[in-house]
């Protein structure tokens, strides 16, 4: 089986072992996002000198922002090299779930660092991009035979290794792979409730229109695993034509504790992205 249906079949894996338990933490004194790094990569077996170097920038970066002796300058230099290093690893990691690590810690930062430290960060792009951005960069893959984009989603960065939602897109060439070689899916994984019903995927325009209405995804495809996680699959063409015409996705679905919001902005990203999938951007045109 060729490299790119081996990744694409990584997803389901991923989605069948991502029984990591965390509770949705939004409190007023929430815990060092590095140490939930730390321990998320101890579980998954993120042990290597490259996944731990990472994290140790990341690390580095949030005890400067700590240290309110640390001078803009200073910070700038810290944050542009977090930045790098969270964009490359979502670029270049070939594991699904460090890719969503990083884009969770980009939404840390945006969510609970940014806001308490505008003045000391001055106009930093970094900073910018580690908000406006990097949460919603594609990884992307491709060889001879195939393309594959992924993009991860989470309700919030504190629960974002228990429960988060992955979009996969796979083309492939290759008459081996079969019917895992082609499709879009979505994996919805929850080790926080015991419950995922009701669920309902927008895909909305730039002003927050819906468009076409909800995304159907009806006896194609609906499973829950004993590990809590629905699997949904969608013709390919139609979801790479309403993702390029979208700016927003937007997941809900019903736990036992109520209601699980997860939203990706991801038209700027897509778009961009695509030209390094030549097969899916070959079905668009």
């Amino acid at each position: 089986m060729k490299q790119i249906a081996i990744l694409a079949l990584s997803a389901f894996v991923f989605c069948s072992c991502s029984t990591f338990k965390q509770s949705n933490r939004t409190v007023e004194n929430p815990p060092y996002w590095p140490e939930i790094l730390r321990q998320g990569a101890s579980y998954f077996g993120y042990t290597d000198e490259y996944h731990q170097s990472v994290i140790d920038i990341i690390d580095s970066t949030y005890r400067m922002l700590r240290d309110h002796t640390v001078t803009t300058t200073e910070l700038e230099h810290g944050i542009c090299r977090m930045n790098s290093a969270i964009e490359n690893a979502i670029h270049n990691d070939t594991t699904l779930l460090f890719a969503h690590m990083m884009r969770a810690t980009a939404r840390n930062f945006g969510g609970t660092i940014f806001p308490y430290n505008q003045n000391r960060l001055g106009n930093n792009e970094c900073a910018f991009s580690l908000m406006v951005t990097s949460p919603y960069l594609w990884s992307t893959r491709n060889n001879k035979t195939g393309d594959l984009m992924t993009l991860s989603l989470c309700e919030n960065s504190w629960s974002s290794l228990a429960r988060n939602a992955f979009v996969v897109l796979c083309k492939n060439e290759d008459s081996d792979t079969g019917y895992y070689g082609n499709y879009a899916a979505i994996f919805l994984s929850d080790g926080i409730d015991t419950t995922i019903a009701s669920v309902v995927i927008h895909l909305l325009d730039e002003d927050g229109n819906s468009l076409d209405g909800t995304l159907g995804y009806g006896g194609v495809d609906v499973s829950v695993t004993d590990d809590n996680v629905v699997r949904l699959f969608f013709t390919l063409s139609d979801f790479l034509r309403a993702l390029s015409r979208s700016e927003t996705m937007t997941i809900t679905y019903q736990t036992a504790s109520g209601e699980v919001s997860m939203t990706a902005l991801h038209g700027q990203t897509f778009k961009k992205q695509m030209k390094d999938c030549p097969r899916l951007m070959a079905i668009l045109e």
